[in-house]
């Protein structure tokens, strides 16, 4: 230990905000408010996008080590020992269970006897034979290690549990913590006439979709759907935000459905921006019809900003509508039907559209603030600080 009051924590994790990505925003965010009620903050992560190698931002130290190799956004950085032994730290909290920065932490914090926790950030499943081979020989060797001496496993909601279970964490060590977004950051005042008038948007009615072009986010179902929603509403626009892989896919999609002048293209926009949050508050409703997610940052934020979500039926969606707190319409993306229909039901019932807006915000205030989720944190810190100096009879 180094901090005599048990109040110094680093954050590891492979890359960083303004990397795009949920784990690296909330690894950021995280870090921001623990510094805020006190806590001395380091995180270490790599030099991707190019950083500085050290700077304090928001009260947070950030230490980026060199990236030698990235294989399969896993990447590889040996200057990350020699950080980690002689950081100040209480305990290590590392960010995803499937990195090489994780197997580091967790070795180094053998050597140093403090506390290791991961934050699970989803678990995507591996459907062809290179994946699953390679996550066998991973939990069987370096990855069996990093789990078997974990101090604590966080999972955003219960959903998780059995996965964690079944790679051989025991249920004693799983704890459930959300996701969480800053208040004041997405909050329902913001204006955003002034993008409304940039792109003509004022007789429209506007659905928003925030993610990465890829297959898992779903984007082509919402697409597929607006041939069915522009019968109902013609001047209806459907808004994109974010690049990837699939963004010529689907531009060719909407163009062979002929409703490419109902679709707005976006590109990439920085997730903390005030762009963004202008887009968050002039839109009708936020669709994200995801295969696969874990908590989407993005429902958060359109949450706090009180806006109406639309998302997929799915197991990991089910925080959303909990007996009293049904918050958002969920839907199976892949039936374009029920999803266009599920979209005019949104843009034609005023009331339904501000019960599921207000329910949103409601949610967020009590349950998923960074506020309320850092304090959380915190107690789980103290205690296996605690813990493992009882442990070595400190």
């Amino acid at each position: 230990m180094t901090s005599e009051k048990g109040k110094s924590i680093c954050q590891i994790t492979p890359f960083l905000y303004p990397y795009p990505g949920g784990q690296e925003v909330h690894t950021y965010m995280l870090s921001r408010s623990l510094a805020r009620i006190g806590w001395k903050v380091s995180i270490v992560t790599t030099n991707f996008p190019i950083g500085k190698t050290y700077e304090k931002v928001d009260g947070v130290e950030i230490y980026r080590t060199r990236m030698v190799i990235n294989p399969i956004d896993n990447p590889i950085t040996p200057s990350m020992l020699s950080i980690l032994k002689k950081i100040d730290a209480d305990v290590f909290h590392a960010h995803s269970y499937w990195n090489f920065s994780t197997n580091v932490a967790c070795f180094i914090s053998q050597l140093r006897k403090i506390p290791f926790l991961i934050t699970s950030h989803g678990y995507q499943p591996f459907r062809y034979f290179l994946g699953k081979f390679l996550r066998t020989f991973y939990l069987k060797t370096i990855g069996g290690y990093t789990l078997s001496n974990l101090d604590k496993m966080i999972l955003y909601h219960p959903q998780d549990k059995h996965i964690l279970m079944s790679l051989g964490v025991p249920e004693a060590k799983i704890e459930i913590i959300p996701n969480a977004i800053t208040l004041e950051e997405f909050n329902p005042d913001i204006d955003g006439s002034d993008f409304i008038e940039k792109y003509n948007l004022v007789e429209s009615k506007r659905i928003l979709f925030v993610g990465r072009l890829i297959k898992r986010k779903g984007c082509k179902y919402i697409i597929k759907a607006m041939k069915d929603i522009l019968r109902v509403f013609p001047n209806a626009k459907l808004i994109v935000v974010g690049n990837g892989p699939q963004e010529r896919q689907l531009k060719s999609l909407s163009k062979n459905l002929k409703i490419s002048e109902s679709v707005i293209f976006m590109g990439y926009i920085p997730p903390l921006g005030e762009t963004l949050k202008k887009i968050y508050a002039i839109s009708d409703v936020l669709v994200l019809p995801s295969l696969d997610e874990c908590m989407s940052r993005v429902i958060l934020e359109a949450m706090s900003m009180k806006k109406p979500i639309i998302t997929t039926d799915a197991w990991y969606s089910k925080w959303l509508v909990q007996p009293g707190e049904v918050a958002a319409v969920l839907v199976n993306p892949k039936i374009t039907e029920q999803l266009a229909n599920a979209v005019i039901s949104v843009l034609q019932d005023s009331a339904l559209a501000t019960n599921l807006a207000t329910k949103g915000r409601k949610l967020i205030e009590d349950k998923y603030n960074w506020d309320k989720i850092a304090k959380q944190l915190t107690k789980l810190y103290v205690k296996c600080i605690e813990g493992k100096r009882q442990q070595l009879n400190l």
